[in-house]
């Protein structure tokens, strides 16, 4: 709950999820539904005691190849390298009942004004495309071999836009790729890559470091 100090407004939200995850063979499946509903004491067109839902729903999925190789090579006993591709369909319908028409004839949201408590009208059918993979190895004595899980992990993360040619804008958006390297334990080194994934040009670069 926030109480807007400057015009003295209340608002709150609620939000619900369900998800269930089911395998089928080798792939796993996750159908997914979403509530959020919100209350304003007044909301932009001025309206006391408003409140708006909105709901929306997705299904995604995913599997894993593994591949294991002995390698022999001095300490290096093992190395399991696993991909895990995975896509997901969100999908909102719109909600125009979110939405009045000012004095200029523009529609504006009726559920916005009170930091971190809005809701969005707009209507979203979007495709999202992940690509992980991550490399384990065995190291040390043959015996009693010392096991580093997620000794390199790089994440690949692109969407497509469905609705995106109505508003005149490309469908994929930004491509982003982390890359955390984990050489000990409780330590990580991570680096984060953005492109633009039409002509690859980067936009933004990251990395971070730390040791508990």
């Amino acid at each position: 709950v926030v109480v807007d100090s400057l015009d003295a407004r209340g608002a709150a939200r609620y939000d619900f999820t369900l998800t269930d995850v089911r395998s089928l063979g080798f792939i796993k499946v996750a159908p997914r539904f979403n509530f959020a509903s919100v209350y304003y004491s007044r909301d932009q067109a001025g309206q006391e005691n408003q409140v708006g839902a909105v709901w929306g729903a997705g299904i995604g999925a995913n599997t894993a190849v593994t591949g294991t190789f002995r390698t022999g090579l001095g300490p290096l006993q093992a190395i399991r390298h696993v991909i895990t591709p995975s896509a997901a369909f969100v999908y909102q319908p719109p909600q125009t009942n979110l939405l009045y028409r000012g004095t200029d004839g523009l529609f504006r949201p009726r559920f916005d004004g009170v930091s971190g408590i809005s809701l969005s009208a707009a209507e979203v059918r979007r495709i999202d495309f992940s690509l992980r993979q991550d490399l384990h190895v065995k190291w040390g004595d043959p015996v009693h071999p010392h096991v580093i899980n997620n000794l390199f992990q790089l994440q690949n993360n692109i969407s497509y836009n469905e609705l995106a040619k109505r508003s005149g804008a490309k469908p994929l958006s930004d491509m982003s790729r982390s890359l955390t390297f984990k050489p000990i334990d409780r330590s990580d080194f991570a680096f984060t890559f953005v492109h633009n994934p039409y002509d690859w040009k980067l936009l933004a670069f990251s990395a971070s470091t730390g040791i508990a």
